[in-house]
């Protein structure tokens, strides 16, 4: 397994900016960088002692599908586009042997016909890494054959896995270089994975062990957000794997739905919000027009057909929201479908999936609900932040 990353590293990449912030109602975050800390006095002392933080604008990918970041990697400096995801601790990017480089974009079959240009628009070339394109690349154990001390893989919640190996290489993200950044070198992805054009996942998951993304610290951008509404919660995941806020009331129209607590992951590696189908029916029953889709599987295995999965109409004006630090936050109806699948009778897919992998206290909140949050993540505190965009 790679070396531990220094303190002096942990630090420095604690400076990262990863706020998200939502300037209109269905476009997620700007490209303008964010920086994280909260505005509270006992705080002040710790942003005086930090490193001058570091800018990562972030690229938003179709209708919040995912929040990218380019960095360089290696001693050229070549170009990766990595997912920033809140959701998983580990960094990775696929390797430049590996036969998964041609990118292929297969959507579920239930609306391809909907998008055979944007699966031809996601034909390409991954950007992969090793010692051909990188004289700085170690992999260490991994030059000798048959020797597994250096195996590395993730497997995700929903199911898919990145499977190679352990390596080093110099990493340059927002002008900052850090030259000997351990990382997983994918060989094999299956699943979702198959089907993103990223090159790679950075992850921002509190966890310190393996070859984690350090999350995120320093201090707010005050520009970006109404002060006046920032709430800061403890982070509720006591294994410290997650980025976690209690959830209190689930409301439909001002009217509370689920009064039970939920258990919230907070996830940017996430498109949609994600819960038990039972409390995903319970919740879109107050929705007019809601329809599941039955049970089934589709011709890729993938989750589509679970029972998870809910029409609504296109143009609902049904407001979301959820209760986390006493304060109520909305999602704008016209974040709780998917405007570009639009289906017959003025139908689509709703952005709140029902998954039975997920217990009935436990709800994943994806770029629906944060891109109408300003967001913050403090690994000094553990702290996590919500406050209203402006």
């Amino acid at each position: 397994m790679p070396r531990n990353t220094s303190h002096s590293f942990r630090v420095l990449f604690g400076s990262i900016v990863c706020s998200l912030l939502a300037v209109n109602v269905a476009a997620a975050p700007t490209l303008n960088s964010r920086s994280d800390s909260f505005a509270t006095s006992n705080f002040t002392s710790l942003v005086a002692r930090a490193p001058a933080p570091i800018s990562l604008p972030l690229i938003i990918i179709d209708q919040d599908t995912s929040y990218v970041a380019s960095i360089a990697m290696g001693a050229s400096g070549k170009t990766f586009n990595v997912i920033v995801d809140t959701g998983t601790p580990v960094f990775w990017l696929l390797s430049e042997t590996s036969e998964q480089l041609v990118r292929v974009y297969r959507h579920p079959s239930a609306c391809s016909q909907l998008t055979e240009g944007y699966a031809r628009a996601r034909q390409g070339q991954h950007n992969g890494i090793g010692p051909t394109s990188s004289s700085t690349f170690d992999a260490g154990d991994k030059a000798n054959e048959g020797d597994e001390a250096n195996e590395w893989g993730f497997t995700y919640m929903e199911g898919s896995t990145a499977v190679g190996f352990a390596a080093h290489d110099k990493l340059t993200i927002g002008g900052v270089s850090l030259d000997d950044m351990p990382f997983g070198v994918a060989e094999t992805i299956t699943g979702e994975l198959v089907k993103a054009f990223e090159d790679g996942i950075m992850g921002f998951a509190p966890r310190t062990a393996g070859t984690a993304a350090r999350s995120c610290s320093a201090g707010t951008n005050p520009a970006k957000f109404d002060e006046s509404t920032l709430v800061e919660v403890d982070n509720f995941d006591a294994t410290g794997n997650y980025w976690m806020v209690s959830v209190s009331t689930v409301k439909i129209d001002g009217e509370a739905v689920i009064s039970t607590e939920l258990k919230a992951v907070v996830d940017t590696g996430t498109s949609d919000i994600r819960a038990n189908p039972a409390i995903v029916k319970k919740l879109l029953a107050k929705i007019p027009g809601v329809q599941q889709i039955a049970a089934g599987s589709d011709e890729e295995g993938s989750q589509e057909g679970t029972g998870g999965d809910f029409l609504l109409p296109c143009d609902t004006e049904s407001k979301l929201a959820f209760t986390i630090g006493g304060k109520d936050w909305d999602v704008d109806p016209r974040d709780l479908a998917l405007p570009d699948e639009r289906l017959e009778d003025n139908m689509c897919f709703s952005q709140i999936f029902g998954d039975p992998s997920f217990g009935e206290d436990t709800i994943l909140l994806g770029a629906t609900f944060l891109k109408n949050v300003y967001l913050s993540l403090n690994l000094e505190t553990k702290k996590i932040g919500f406050a209203k965009p402006k």
